[in-house]
């Protein structure tokens, strides 16, 4: 930065006046431009920018305020910890584009605007990533409505504005392919493949059992997501699984069926760098790259029929199993 600075005492501290244009100086010693005049929106600017918080009246505020319900639910247990890990994400991308206008003056067109003209980090279009945002930002106005911290939001401005098409994925994860993983991976992370390829069960599910799910019955558990009660009950290739990974722990009474590294549960943030890991190494020996849920993607499509991948799967409709869980080759009987 050239120029003259000039400290004025009416301004925070590290904000100075250069060249007609008000600066906030970070610790790292980057001016950023807070503008001409030192108004609302310069103030708001430096609010962020010096303590990290979002000025009042913000879609950004909005966003925090609506997360800070979401963690209370995941906090009694209601919402699951890996779904708000990702509204986090997704929050953080809002605030950039949005997060310093007015909520109550944010339109369906400044909606559609962030759809249409959404990139990631290397500039290249991302229209599935800008759905998943703007479903939070619905969210949000959705339960600031009638609010009394929220009086001026009375419509959803992402209501009736039409989300970026989006194919199903269609990939179809070959048998071999998984025995070629595991022949790479872990051990651990090979049985908890086996555990998926059997139960078809979510990550953040697999990653939350405990030996107190074993039961004489089966595998139970209330799923994460939808808080369904599942039992899968006891079957050759089931069995076989958990007694392998129980008699990995040995005689150690873990906390979970996949723990981590200090004993304790591990987190998604822990298991996909572990699975980055492992599926670098794996197509660095010539193997296909393949996503961790499309393995649940198999266990829908090799079951004998969508009525069986739906109840595997847990879902309420199978529309949601048919269009984006049975993949590979359908398996007709011809007429005659």
């Amino acid at each position: 930065m050239t120029g003259r600075r000039k400290n004025h005492h009416h301004l925070p501290d590290r904000v100075y006046i250069n060249r007609g244009w008000h600066f906030y100086v970070d610790d790292a010693g980057k001016w950023h431009k807070l503008g001409k005049i030192w108004d609302r929106s310069a103030k708001e600017r430096w609010l962020e920018l010096s303590e990290g918080k979002s000025a009042d009246g913000t879609v950004a505020k909005l966003l925090d305020d609506f997360l800070e319900e979401c963690e209370g639910l995941v906090r009694a247990g209601k919402r699951a910890k890996r779904t708000y890990d990702d509204n986090e994400v997704e929050a953080r991308a809002l605030k950039l584009v949005l997060g310093r206008t007015a909520a109550h003056l944010l339109t369906s067109r400044h909606v559609k605007s962030y759809l249409n003209k959404r990139n990631d980090k290397d500039g290249r279009p991302a229209p599935v990533r800008a759905n998943r945002e703007i479903a939070l930002l619905s969210s949000a106005y959705a339960w600031a409505m009638g609010r009394d911290k929220w009086p001026k939001i009375a419509l959803n401005p992402c209501y009736g504005v039409r989300r970026n098409a989006e194919a199903p994925r269609r990939e179809y994860v070959q048998t071999q392919q998984l025995v070629c993983f595991g022949k790479i991976a872990p051990d651990w992370m090979r049985r908890y493949v086996l555990l998926k390829r059997i139960t078809g069960l979510r990550q953040g599910d697999l990653l939350r059992l405990t030996p107190a799910n074993i039961t004489d019955r089966g595998l139970e558990l209330v799923t994460g997501k939808t808080r369904k009660r599942m039992r899968f009950r006891w079957s050759w290739g089931l069995r076989v699984v958990i007694d392998s990974i129980v008699a990995s722990q040995g005689d150690v009474k873990k906390l979970a069926l996949f723990p981590a590294r200090h004993g304790g549960r591990m987190s998604s943030q822990g298991f996909k760098a572990a699975w980055a890991r492992a599926m670098t190494e794996f197509v660095a020996s010539g193997g296909v790259k393949f996503r961790e849920n499309d393995i649940r993607a198999k266990t829908a499509s090799d079951a004998s029929s969508l009525a069986r991948a739906q109840e595997i799967l847990g879902h309420d409709e199978s529309s949601t199993t048919a269009r984006h869980y049975r993949r590979g080759v359908a398996k007709i009987t011809p007429l005659r």
